[in-house]
């Protein structure tokens, strides 16, 4: 009886789902970790993704005649009942100012474009520019000098009722090691790898090129950003797609392996994914991948191991060269010899786990220190 062969399969996966685990890697289903043997094209979201997400305002444009604290007084107001990263920052970069958001009612958060809400001298609008240029196209010139002026920034414009007030330009820093985890998947053997992004352009190309992405879609919609994933599938692409806003629900969702980080992500993204990186950390990535294929090499040499078991065992029985009271040690050693092999993938990463570890403990004892140096000036 090959019993061995049945239990091949499983217990290669069990052991690849406690090694990914231990580095805060959740895979939610084996089909998951199969596709993640094949993949060929990883797409990237720019925000929170290959940037830390932490957003810092840099600049204040506002159009003419409008004062600055007036501009960061309305991006405050429309921008209070948001999660977005680009939100967060506004609102620490106004109670630092002193600024107390005004009430604002009938708040909605536009998909994809923006945040709109009503507020005593009119409706006030905070998103893209070209939402704004939409919804009033004689500001357009306005936005354009504005633009000018929060180049290769990300930015949040602003409109009440039909004035046009300026943007508020933020900066976010790029991971540590993102290119450090391009390059790895590249010799992982990853043909391709993209960035979809809602952010500016020259924001997009200029982390795209820093890390060294082939392609960079930006400006793009949700609903963009899906169908270009679809067409990138339906050319054959296996794809991984790697996000952590709600934006990248439907791309996650719809990609051969959605990638969730986790930790500083929204629930959509994370619920939508098949995997979750609980340490927002991009080098399990290409870790993901490793410990994919070599999860397929080890089921495949325990299905070919327990397959050839048991023809052997089966032409000793049928010539009668084993004694009936050696098969049960014959069975169970076929047993062990799948159960052992499988146990390896459980070591494979304790390196980068000890590495990983580490990392984080010096970052720790560096952050004390900092805390140290505040409290005594």
């Amino acid at each position: 009886c090959p019993g061995a062969l049945l239990i091949s399969y499983p217990t290669a996966m069990v052991a690849a789902f406690a090694s990914a685990a231990r580095l805060g890697i959740m895979i939610k289903q084996t089909r998951t970790l199969e596709a993640s043997a094949n993949i060929d094209t990883v797409v990237m979201d720019k925000t929170g993704t290959l940037t830390t997400g932490r957003f810092a305002v840099s600049r204040l444009a506002p159009a003419d005649g409008v004062d600055g604290a007036a501009l960061l007084q309305a991006a405050a107001d429309a921008e209070q009942s948001s999660n977005h990263p680009l939100a967060r920052s506004i609102l620490e970069t106004a109670e630092k100012a002193r600024i107390t958001p005004a009430t604002i009612d009938d708040y909605q958060e536009i998909h994809g474009r923006g945040v709109q809400g009503s507020r005593a001298d009119g409706v006030i609008h905070a998103g893209r520019g070209a939402w704004l240029a939409e919804l009033n196209p004689a500001i357009g010139d306005q936005l354009a000098a504005v633009e000018e002026n929060i180049a290769g920034m990300s930015s949040v414009h602003v409109m009440v009722g039909d004035r046009y007030l300026g943007a508020v330009g933020l900066e976010d820093k790029l991971r540590r090691n993102a290119g450090d985890v391009i390059s790895r998947l590249r010799k992982l053997g990853v043909r391709r790898v993209c960035i979809f992004t809602g952010d500016r352009l020259d924001v997009a190309k200029r982390v795209g090129q820093s890390v060294g992405v082939d392609s960079v879609d930006a400006e793009c919609l949700p609903e963009e950003k899906h169908q270009e994933l679809k067409n990138l599938i339906s050319r054959g692409h296996r794809t991984l797609v790697v996000g952590d806003g709600i934006n990248d629900g439907p791309i996650l969702a719809s990609a051969d392996v959605g990638v969730a980080m986790g930790l500083s992500g929204s629930d959509i993204a994370t619920n939508s994914a098949g995997v979750a990186l609980m340490h927002d950390d991009l080098r399990h990535v290409p870790f993901l991948l490793e410990i994919a294929r070599r999860t397929r090499g080890i089921i495949g040499l325990n299905i070919g191991a327990s397959l050839v078991l048991a023809i052997i065992g089966l032409a000793l029985a049928a010539t009668g060269q084993i004694n009936i009271w050696v098969t049960p040690f014959y069975q169970a050693g076929a047993y062990l010899f799948v159960i052992l092999n499988s146990l390896r993938l459980v070591r494979f990463g304790e390196d980068f786990a000890e590495d990983e570890q580490a990392r984080r403990t010096m970052e720790a004892q560096r952050q004390r220190l900092k805390n140290r140096s505040r409290e005594t000036s």
